[in-house]
């Protein structure tokens, strides 16, 4: 008799669901001006790839170096993605498309490990019947 497989956690299926990675990247020291510069292109790169059933990026943001008081200027470390891809190799395609990137804004020796997973947003007040 074969074996069944009674796990409770859930079993990925690619034609049902794509993985999103997780991307870390640091930019290179003193590029404030020329991200302010770039900027414009990031935005006019990413927009277009934010749309839920067909876009590439799921959500994405800056990091900082630290938490800034009130009333300082953060100070910008870098960028965190979430890119729904196939592979690591898709998610850091992608990544290298970016003006950041190509504009030598991102360090390309700090794009951290990727992570794949599927993530959720948790409202709270959530009613759970």
């Amino acid at each position: 008799m074969a074996e069944q497989d009674v796990s409770p956690l859930r079993k990925f299926e690619s034609s049902k669901m794509q993985l999103e990675w997780i991307v870390l990247a640091e930019d290179f020291p003193r590029k404030e001006p020329q991200r302010l510069e770039v900027r414009h292109k990031h935005v006019k790169h990413v927009e277009p790839r934010l749309d839920p059933e067909t876009g590439v990026y799921k959500m994405g943001g800056i990091f900082l170096h630290e938490a800034p008081k009130e009333g300082e200027a953060m100070k910008i470390r870098g960028v965190t993605s979430v890119i729904k891809a196939n592979s690591t190799e898709e998610a850091l395609e992608e990544i290298k498309l970016d003006p950041y990137y190509t504009q030598e804004i991102w360090d390309p020796s700090t794009v951290y490990q990727e992570f794949p997973g599927k993530l959720r947003i948790i409202r709270t007040g959530i009613k759970v019947r």
